[in-house]
Parts: structure tokens; sequence; C-alpha cells
């Protein structure tokens, strides 16, 4: 499996691990809680074929830095990520983000509205309270330590079926891409960082309001052109909240991928890549 070359750059006093590849209009691929750049590996080198692309492990995941110090709240790790633009003197750029980063990206065209030309938003989370049973426990000071302790920890071949189970033909995801991402992502690597991540998030209740409250009265205020990527069957983020993004902006786009849970791009990267393609052209 191609992978790019991982280079590391300073934000502050964070090192900060990214891709970039490929020449062309500016996109920024921003992954999800607990996750990494690798969640990207089927779709970065297309879309890096017509884009100059860059691709950031968040502060506190994957191979960056993960200081306990730092603020993890949706408005900093917004933040963090313009914070990486200046830091490789990007302007403005096509931000697409997945889950929490879908969260992230919508901050950042809210806050800085300058550094965000299109906005692809997949499976966002920050658009209302409700997410699933099992990131809600997770946020329980002391049970998510337990829980993360049986669940999330664990050998290769316990991640590969656990991960398997999310997808509809796990046959099409390659073994190698999950080791990578499992590499990247080891629980005793990110656990503290996740569940501070998580706790500025949400709450036994769910995405708390100081989160989404703020995003949903803002959507009005977007003007830039938006695709909304949704999963039809998302456990984690329902489906329904796609239709939050259309109500409050007119002219977004939705698209909804039939038998398919939290990741469309890894489920259906053809389709995901050339719609990320069609939406960005021009």
């Amino acid at each position: 499996m191609y992978q790019p070359a991982d280079r590391m750059i300073k934000i502050g006093t964070v090192n900060t691990r990214y891709w970039m590849e490929g020449e062309g209009s500016l996109v920024i691929l921003i992954h999800g809680i607990s996750r990494s750049i690798e969640d990207w590996l089927l779709n970065f080198k297309v879309i890096a074929g017509k884009h100059r692309v860059f691709a950031l492990d968040l502060i506190g995941h994957g191979r960056t830095d993960k200081p306990l110090s730092a603020s993890y709240e949706i408005t900093d790790l917004a933040r963090f990520v313009k914070d990486f633009m200046d830091a490789n003197n990007i302007k403005c750029a096509n931000l697409v983000g997945h889950s929490l980063g879908g969260a992230i990206a919508l901050t950042v065209a809210l806050d800085y509205p300058s550094y965000c030309n299109k906005l692809v938003l997949v499976d966002s989370a920050g658009l209302a309270q409700e997410c699933s049973i099992d990131l809600r426990l997770l946020s329980v000071p002391g049970l998510g330590e337990f829980l993360g302790s049986i669940y999330m920890q664990g050998d290769l071949e316990k991640r590969m079926t656990m991960q398997r189970k999310s997808w509809p033909d796990p046959e099409t995801v390659p073994d190698e891409m999950i080791q990578l991402q499992y590499a990247a992502t080891l629980w005793q690597a990110i656990s503290k960082t996740f569940l501070k991540t998580l706790r500025a998030l949400a709450n036994i209740w769910g995405v708390k309001r100081s989160v989404f409250i703020p995003i949903v009265q803002g959507l009005p205020s977007i003007v830039n052109p938006v695709l909304v990527v949704w999963g039809e069957q998302d456990d984690v983020l329902p489906v329904i909240q796609a239709q939050i993004v259309k109500d409050k902006v007119p002219h977004a786009r939705v698209e909804i991928f039939e038998n398919c849970k939290h990741d469309p791009m890894v489920v259906d990267p053809q389709r995901f890549n050339q719609l990320i393609l069609e939406f960005l052209k021009d």
C-alpha cells in the first residue's frame, strides 16, 4: 500500500506529524478523535493527483506530541489547525474534516473565515447532542479508563476483528491499512489525551451544548461551498444530523452513503474520492 512520507513541523512547542504532496489548490484533511492521518490512506494519493494536499495528526493524536498540559477544547483544536496553516504559510485552504475533524473544520470556518475556502464535512461532530453510548460512557472519569483498558487496548488481531465489524464488506479494507492505523494509535500512547479530548467535547448526556450550540448558531453565516458526506448507518453520529447543515446552510450539498457506518472514505473510497474531486474542481 502506498504511504506518503512522514514530515514533522513545530506548532508552538508541539512536534506535529503531517503528509504533504501534490500541486494545485490547497486541501487539508483533518481526522477524527482517537484516529490519525492513516485514516486517509485510501484517499490521499488520489486527491493529491489534482491538488496540493496536507494531512496532519492533531495534537494528542497519532504521532504528534501529546502534552497533557494542553487544552483540547474545540476552539483550541481549531486554533491548532490554524497555527499549522500559518506554519506552512497557508493563507486559505479547502478543509475536509471527519467526525471530530468536521467540528474542527466548522470552527475554523466560523472563527477564522479567511482561512477556509470550500468545506467538506464527513460524518461531522459538533452538530447535535446525540452520539454513541460508547463515547458517552468513555467520557465518564474512571469508567472511561476502565472501559478503555478492556475494549481499546489489545493486540493487532483484536483491533482488526473489532474494526472489521464496522465495515459492511471487511475484505475491501486492506490489512496493511489496519496495521498502519493500529501502529499510529496504540491505546497506551493515546489514552490520556484521547480521554482528555473526549471529555472536553462530551459527557454522559452526549456532545456538550457548549460545543454544538455555537457551531449550529453559526451555520447560517457560512457562505463557503459545503459538501456533507454521511454514512446512512452511522452508529456514532446519526445520519439525521446531516440535515441540520442542509437546513441551516441552504447551499450545502448532502451525499448519503448507503450500507455505510461512520467511515465513508474507507468503506467506499472510489465514490468518496470522486465526490471530493468533483466538489473541489475549479
